[in-house]
Order: structure tokens, then sequence, then C-alpha cells
């Protein structure tokens, strides 16, 4: 086995999760230690930003590759940068600017933020059972079998 992929294992099955507890106990204590309203905003903002990014680019992009079975690492990566941009947009240079000021190194912090929105939404796919559009469950072809 490739060391590469020993290592870029290790450091998504260990490292980031780690990464997001430690930022969330950093969000939770900024915003329990701090009278800045302005602050308080743009931390919501920033979180707000990224939920919506991650969600944008599940929808738009990553969702119909995996339906089509080519959702590849470069394709993860491709989706990673995508939410990253589009987070970074929605909040804007102003925003961006306090934010380094708030976290010191915002860009790894937004980083972990979206690695722990797509966690978030990967585990509540899995735990909310499939619909058809009318939004009734559908059967698994396990189910079916069954039947």
């Amino acid at each position: 086995m490739d060391i590469n992929v020993i290592i870029r294992d290790v450091v998504m099955v260990v490292i980031v999760p780690l990464l997001g507890i430690l930022v969330r106990y950093l969000a939770a204590y900024l915003k329990q230690n701090t009278d800045n309203q302005q602050l308080k905003k743009y931390i919501t903002l920033a979180e707000n930003a990224v939920a919506q990014a991650v969600e944008y680019v599940a929808q738009t992009y990553v969702d119909s590759l995996k339906n089509a079975g080519e959702f590849t690492p470069d394709a993860q990566e491709k989706a990673f940068e995508t939410a990253k941009q589009r987070a970074l947009e929605i909040l804007g240079e102003d925003a961006v600017a306090m934010l380094n000021e708030i976290y010191g190194d915002f860009n790894t912090w937004l980083e972990t933020k979206i690695e722990q929105h797509c966690r978030a939404l990967k585990q509540e796919n899995i735990a909310e059972p499939q619909q058809n559009s009318i939004g009734f469950e559908m059967q698994s072809e396990a189910d079916d079998a069954e039947v």
C-alpha cells in the first residue's frame, strides 16, 4: 500500500474530525466570551455561509456524480474547492478580513468547517430514509426481495 494513501487516510480519519471538534469548541468559546455583537454576527455569518455552500455543492454537483457512480477523489477535491470558493463569495472581502482577525487563520477554520458540514450532511442522509417526490418512503431492492 502506498505511504501517501496511508497518510491521507490517517489525516481524514483522525486529524480532520479532531480539528472539527476543536473548531466547534473554539466557536462556542468565542460566542460565550465576547460581548461584541459584531463578532457574533460575523461568526454566525461564516457558519451559515459554509452550510449554504456545502449544501449548494451537494445538490448541484455531488448528488449527480454519486448517482452516476462518478464521485472520484478528484471530484471530491473539486467539490471541496467549489464549496470553499462559494463560501468566500457569500461572505465577501470585508467579512473574510474580520474573520481573519477573529480566528487568526480563517482559511484553516473554513476548510475544517466545510469538512464538518460535509460529514454532518452525509450523516443526515444516512439517517433519513429515502423518499420519492411526493414524500413516501422508498423501498430498497432488499425490501422488495422480502415481499
